[in-house]
């Protein structure tokens, strides 16, 4: 197909149109001229690979993996840092609709490449190949991306994905071992082997080799998360670890943390000073996780109340705090997407982290009078836009509002929002 395109998507694809019926087209920018292969129809949209372009865009540049234009872990490599920055400045204040903020902070980024220290990388034995492949999916298809590395993984993880290949085909359970989640941290890196049957222990004995040789740890999981176990080192606590802003904090390969350091550790610092912290303030950090913002607050303040849903997570920020002698800070399990989950009545300031659905419920305990100033982390410009617009209809003014490119490549979007209270 031959085709104009006329706009850019969030989700990181080209726009266009062809006898009346919307196409998307991944690997293309606004204003060029391309002949695109069609892939799949998915909800009257026709989703297509560009193949050639005319005249391209002064903000294309050349991908820096050779099979970009194929797979999922990326759809942006083709366009430059500050067409990526802008494309994610315009999806947030396009989001946001009415709800706009008085000012924008400048972006948030750093890390463009290796900067991935999590993620679940699929897994699967190609018959024809004679071996199994390792690594992310296809853009619009199940199939494994056939690459010798990643340039958006920790290099630790990117410069094994061959051996890893090696390792799975020469196991009796190739067929059984569906995907791998990675985690890495800033003095080891974990791999959790997700297997469907149970192993023979030559497999079980080749893993452990394998974390051996790469001084990786190494865990099996046979169901749901409770089933997670680690094979290798025998001795030893199950945690990694990274710094932010002076703390150390440790985490179990299975735990949610942030998928760039380096951006974390700006936006972190970024959260703090935009709370405006006093000595006598008492901040209820919500959706809280392992205390990733919590500790470094509770440096600045009188309390610190964190509230999570996971127990798994609210005991390793217990145990973070304990850690790093933040005896300031206290952590409790509470579902925040119930009406009046955790009370938060002591606070007068707030930062909120929540998952893609957005606050919801934990915004209705915000009403109080007391809350003098809320810091609101998002990784979805969509539900930050209806939470945006019910705060401001609370008395809060909307004061300003920024991108954190911490998916470089990607279309995912992360931004801060920092709101206060006029009435």
């Amino acid at each position: 197909m031959r085709l104009q395109i006329t706009d850019l998507h969030a989700d990181g694809y080209g726009s266009a149109e062809l006898d009346g019926r919307a196409v998307a087209v991944y690997g293309a920018l606004p204003g060029e001229t391309v002949e695109a292969r069609p892939l799949k129809k998915k909800k009257r949209v026709l989703f297509s690979r560009a193949e050639s372009i005319t005249d391209p865009s002064a903000d294309r540049e050349d991908p820096r993996c050779p099979v970009a234009s194929i797979c999922g872990g990326c759809s942006l490599q083709h366009l430059s840092a500050t067409g990526q920055l802008a494309l994610r400045a315009q999806t947030l204040q396009s989001c946001l609709g009415e709800a706009q903020p008085d000012a924008w902070l400048p972006p948030l980024s750093a890390d463009r490449w290796g900067y991935r220290s999590k993620a679940r990388l699929g897994v699967k034995y190609v018959e024809k190949l004679g071996r199994v492949l390792v690594g992310f999916r296809e853009k619009m298809y199940p199939f494994i991306v056939d690459n010798d590395g990643c340039d958006v993984l920790s290099p630790a993880i990117a410069e094994v994905l061959p051996a890893l290949s090696e390792l799975l085909t020469g196991m009796s359970a190739h067929a059984s071992i569906p995907q791998i989640e990675v985690a890495v941290g800033d003095d080891a890196a974990a791999l959790v082997f997700r297997h469907l049957q149970p192993l023979e222990d030559a497999d079980v004995a080749a893993l452990t080799a394998f974390g051996l040789h790469h001084e990786f740890q190494i865990y099996l999981q046979s169901g749901g998360i409770d089933t997670v176990t680690r094979i290798f080192p025998e001795k030893g606590t199950d945690r990694l670890h990274y710094a932010v802003s002076g703390f150390q904090f440790s985490f179990h390969p299975m735990d949610f943390t942030q998928v760039n350091q380096s951006v974390n550790r700006q936006l972190v610092a970024l959260a703090v000073e935009q709370l405006r912290l006093q000595d006598v303030d008492r901040v209820a950090d919500l959706f809280c996780g392992i205390g990733n913002f919590s500790l470094p607050v509770a440096r600045h303040c009188a309390h610190v109340l964190g509230l999570e849903v996971a127990p798994g997570s609210v005991a390793r920020a217990r145990e973070n705090a304990a850690r790093n002698d933040a005896n300031n800070a206290r952590f409790e399990v509470a579902d925040l997407t119930q009406p009046r989950a955790g009370s938060i009545d002591a606070c007068n300031k707030v930062l909120l982290d929540p998952a893609r659905a957005g606050a919801g419920a934990a915004i209705d305990g915000l009403v109080h009078g007391g809350i003098e100033r809320i810091v609101y982390v998002s990784c979805n410009p969509v539900s930050l836009a209806a939470d945006a617009s019910q705060l401001v209809s609370m008395g809060f003014r909307y004061e300003c509002a920024g991108v954190v490119d911490m998916f470089p490549h990607t279309a995912h979007m992360e931004s801060i929002s920092v709101f206060e209270r006029t009435q």
